[in-house]
């Protein structure tokens, strides 16, 4: 069997802790023939001394470039550009959304993967593929406790959740 592990999102606590072992005891399996994982630069960064076997591809998505235009206020504490800053931050973001989306799908085509196994979906669009997509759920903290992202932002988490709870194969 071949896995393609798609790695949206990674937390340094436990869920590092939980992805390491989990990519090892899959690794470990005889029943695995190769693991591809698809994963941002800086979880790449955390993880590449911690798994390593000939059985591993890594695909790595660029990170997206902090700028001056990430931080608050004006440009060049000019009055009135505020909304332009923000226009432009928008901007910005949905084109490396964009070119993050294409990057997976061009994995997701060239993988030879019998299944897509997305470990840590939250805050990520389900993205179709031509093979089954399973996910795990690890954290409903944000529903819990609405208050702590706002209800904007756990409105938003509830429709992508709901998205992969009705797109993803099976839900572990």
């Amino acid at each position: 069997m071949n896995i393609l592990v798609w790695v949206p999102n990674y937390s340094l606590g436990g869920g590092s802790r939980l992805f390491i072992k989990l990519i090892n005891t899959m690794i470990a399996n005889p029943r695995v023939d190769t693991i591809e994982l698809i994963m941002l630069q800086k979880s790449f960064d955390e993880i590449k001394n911690k798994v390593s076997n000939d059985k591993i591809k890594i695909y790595v998505v660029p990170q997206r470039k902090t700028s001056w235009i990430d931080k608050g206020g004006r440009i060049y504490s000019i009055p009135g550009t505020g909304l332009l800053k923000r226009v432009l931050r928008e901007s910005y973001e949905r084109k490396y959304e964009k070119e993050k989306k294409n990057r997976i799908l061009d994995v997701f085509k060239k993988s030879r993967c019998d299944i897509i196994y997305c470990f840590w979906p939250h805050s990520q669009k389900f993205i179709k593929a031509r093979v089954p997509i399973v996910c795990t759920l690890h954290d409903t903290i944000v529903f819990e406790f609405p208050e702590l992202g706002g209800a904007y932002f756990t409105n938003v988490e509830k429709n992508i959740i709901k998205e992969w709870l009705i797109n993803s194969t099976k839900v572990i």
